[in-house]
């Protein structure tokens, strides 16, 4: 999905009867703004940043800002290869276009944005203005990590060629952007003294907000919309449950150490041994990626990484995958091909155990076939399937010791070929 430093308002049926702002209520919301980030800033133990500047913004200018987003974070091919790595899923439908899906999705979620290139807390005017000061909160405290830290301008001017690291950094800063909000609302303004790493059963409270209040946004373009939105909210959800081990830990400052070294994938967000250990993944590098596939264009590649699969397999419709499959992910690289305007994948994925490895081929081949394979008969062994389509192309898996690799979309006659030069 597409990484952008936007809060996702769970709360949508409060914005759908909602009325654009007053005059009234825009000075109101600047006024108001202006007090909240003093009191998050000092509350969080950090500088605040006195020149942000604020700007209400329609659906439409949000749909601007994704477009000059989506330019200036996707490089060349980018973008298509993530739309079809999300239709050779089966995540979302192949006839829909990804760019106006993302974009009307998007537009319908956002509550508010901070662009850090201009410094600009823009605030959406058809939010009503009894909600606006939880936005503020949440969004303001990104102007906060702006002043303090180089990691906002870094995760802005990257591209996708690693989306999953570029997840991971995004779990830090909407973590912690989320736990002010919810400690502005609690502690600053109710005087209560549950803070957010208090609270019990934390990540269970959060979905089930989400259950109680769905989007219905992702529901005309995807089969898995449940898959899709714990996509999108994953770094505010798991970033801020990342978060509470550390604020229990050593408080602000312990959290303010981590910018000092980032998580370098989702894999740390979800296993904090693993960030504390500082366990790296295994980087995956393909020989002759652009001639591998006969008679195909190479398109780009991205890390999926571990979030992608949990997320997958614990949202699935199945109830035959466990989120526990993906554990064990190691590193992984999914190369784009295109071949004559039908694409195919190759998916390199390296597992702590063989064992990691074997439950991963298994949980996958049932989610693809069901995803993409429809009525077609699935041959599955303890080592590898094959999922064959209608149109003489196969869905393709085999573990090899700690590796997996997932052929996808292939015609019948490249898999072997294909496999050999593994």
């Amino acid at each position: 999905m597409l990484k952008l430093l936007i809060t996702i308002f769970i709360l949508t049926s409060f914005i759908i009867y909602s009325k654009e702002l007053s005059l009234k209520d825009k000075n109101e919301v600047f006024k108001k703004a202006d007090d909240i980030m003093l009191k998050i800033s000092k509350y969080g133990e950090r500088k605040p940043n006195l020149t942000v500047k604020k700007s209400l913004t329609s659906k439409k200018d949000v749909i601007k800002y994704l477009d000059s987003e989506i330019k200036a974070q996707y490089s060349e091919n980018q973008f298509l290869a993530e739309e079809q790595i999300m239709k050779l899923f089966g995540l979302i439908n192949k006839d829909v276009n990804y760019l106006k899906a993302i974009k009307y999705v998007l537009s319908q979620e956002v509550a508010g944005y901070y662009n850090p290139k201009n410094n600009t807390m823009y605030i959406a005017d058809w939010i009503p203005i009894a909600l606006q000061e939880i936005v503020l909160a949440h969004e303001l405290f990104h102007a906060v990590q702006k002043e303090n830290y180089k990691v906002m301008d870094k995760i802005m001017n990257s591209d996708n060629s690693n989306s999953d690291e570029k997840l991971a950094i995004s779990s830090l800063l909407e973590g912690e952007a989320t736990a002010i909000m919810m400690d502005y609302e609690m502690v600053i303004k109710k005087k209560s003294n549950m803070s957010f790493e208090k609270v019990p059963m934390l990540e269970f409270m959060l979905n089930m907000s989400m259950a109680m209040s769905p989007s219905k946004s992702f529901n005309k373009y995807s089969k898995y919309p449940q898959v899709m939105m714990a996509m999108m909210v994953f770094p505010y959800i798991k970033g801020l449950v990342f978060l509470t081990h550390f604020k229990k830990a050593g408080g602000w400052k312990a959290i303010d150490k981590i910018y000092k070294r980032l998580p370098i994938s989702t894999e740390q967000i979800l296993h904090i041994d693993k960030y504390i250990s500082n366990e790296k993944p295994i980087k995956i590098k393909l020989k002759n990626k652009e001639t591998l596939i006969k008679n195909c264009k190479y398109l780009g590649e991205s890390v999926l990484g571990e979030a992608s699969l949990y997320t997958i397999f614990q949202h699935d419709k199945l109830n035959e995958t466990n989120i526990s499959d993906a554990d064990g992910w190691n590193g992984d690289k999914i190369y784009v091909y295109d071949c004559n305007k039908t694409y195919s994948a190759i998916f390199i994925t390296q597992w702590d155990t063989v064992k990691d490895a074997s439950e991963f081929l298994s949980s996958i081949a049932k989610f693809l076939n069901d995803s993409v394979g429809k009525n077609s008969q699935i041959k599955l062994k303890s080592n590898s399937f094959k999922i064959s389509l209608k149109n003489n192309k196969q869905y393709y898996g085999l573990a090899n010791n700690k590796r997996v690799i997932v052929l996808l979309n292939l015609n019948n006659s490249l898999i072997k070929p294909i496999l050999s030069k593994f």
